[in-house]
């Protein structure tokens, strides 16, 4: 994709299509997550948004009514004729760079075969885990295009919100650091896995169905000390998590499960396209979050844990905002000889007009 021209037709920078399949409650905070993300790299980000109900993801963004010059929204009976880029639809594709599904898991793969198709990379927020197949071969769906999408150098980002996928990745970061300190000595005494068991609010709010919330809460915390797994009490050993004002903010409305697991999956969806752009063939495949982990350069795996800190996903103590850092990365990026940009030394690179 050429770089957008100006009313004036002078040159106005990069620019990006971003098509979404469905927007509820965790699409329309990830696309408002990836809305802020690019103006703040100055990129000039376009969404389409195919959806049954334009009225309903409309509303999604009641908070966020100035992206609307932004957002095209279009509404499908069903998407079957955009996957197989009927008209108009195939113009409505035409140059898209990252395809999210925001709906439901049935759609994954035919959003992977249409992402391979178009060049894109593809996002998706959760598996089907209950398919009678999932239970059989213990393996997701998407994994059945592995193979191709690694023949065509494309890639599909699974799972990103279901774990989530950010937990995944900073999990897995933590664990390739471990590895690297090469210290035989070196053991993990305890794992903790905690759960979401109790919410302190004025009323009840459900994110999900009340079935699936319930069977959430009644689930058992799990830590693994000195290579056994225990099964502890509910409510054993409780944290507290300071859920993030949003008043006044875009994302009003949003409840604590779908604002952190969609500005998750909108930092690590970013950074990953940035990265792929900037080094063709570097991400390919169908990767998870911790797979990521293992193949983002160090100075963008930084850049997602600030993003994180600056939309007050706070999970770690003395990391810097990345605001200060990132916009000019992104707007110089200059790169030494005979290193990838990525890698290069004061700057990420910017975002490429080879789109």
């Amino acid at each position: 994709m050429s770089p957008s021209l100006s009313a004036g037709g002078v040159e106005a920078g990069p620019s990006v299509k971003i098509v979404f399949f469905g927007l509820g409650a965790v699409g329309s905070s990830l696309l408002i997550c990836l809305a802020e993300l690019a103006e703040r790299d100055g990129v000039a980000a376009h969404f389409v948004v195919y959806t049954i109900d334009p009225a309903a993801a409309r509303d999604g963004l009641f908070h966020a009514e100035h992206l609307f010059d932004r957002v095209r929204f279009v509404g499908v009976p069903g998407f079957s004729p955009v996957f197989a880029g009927e008209a108009p639809h195939d113009a409505e594709l035409a140059g898209a760079a990252l395809l999210v599904n925001a709906a439901l898991p049935q759609f994954n793969c035919p959003i992977i075969e249409l992402g391979s198709r178009l060049g894109a990379l593809t996002v998706d927020l959760a598996s089907d885990m209950y398919d009678a197949e999932t239970e059989r071969t213990l393996t997701f769906a998407q994994y059945r295009h592995d193979a191709a999408l690694r023949e065509r150098g494309a890639a599909a980002l699974i799972n990103l919100g279901i774990s989530p996928g950010i937990t995944n990745f900073l999990i897995g970061d933590h664990i390739n650091y471990l590895w690297g300190l090469g210290r035989k000595d070196f053991e993990i005494e305890a794992v903790n896995l905690y759960l979401l068991e109790d919410i302190d609010a004025d009323a009840v709010i459900f994110s999900w169905a009340p079935a699936v919330a319930l069977n959430e809460l009644s689930q058992h915390p799990l830590r693994l000390d000195q290579g056994h797994m225990e099964t502890l009490p509910p409510f054993t050993g409780a944290g507290e998590y300071r859920f993030p004002s949003l008043l006044d903010t875009p994302y009003a409305g949003a409840t604590y499960i779908s604002y952190p697991t969609a500005v998750g999956a909108a930092i690590l969806a970013w950074h990953t396209l940035g990265h792929a752009r900037a080094n063709p063939g570097a991400i390919k495949g169908v990767l998870t979050g911790e797979d990521l982990a293992g193949l983002l350069p160090r100075r963008r795996i930084d850049a997602v844990r600030r993003d994180l800190v600056a939309w007050g996903i706070d999970l770690f103590e003395h990391v810097r905002d990345a605001s200060g850092v990132l916009p000019q990365d992104w707007a110089t990026g200059a790169t030494g000889s005979g290193s990838t940009p990525d890698d290069a030394a004061g700057a990420l690179t910017p975002w490429s007009p080879s789109f």
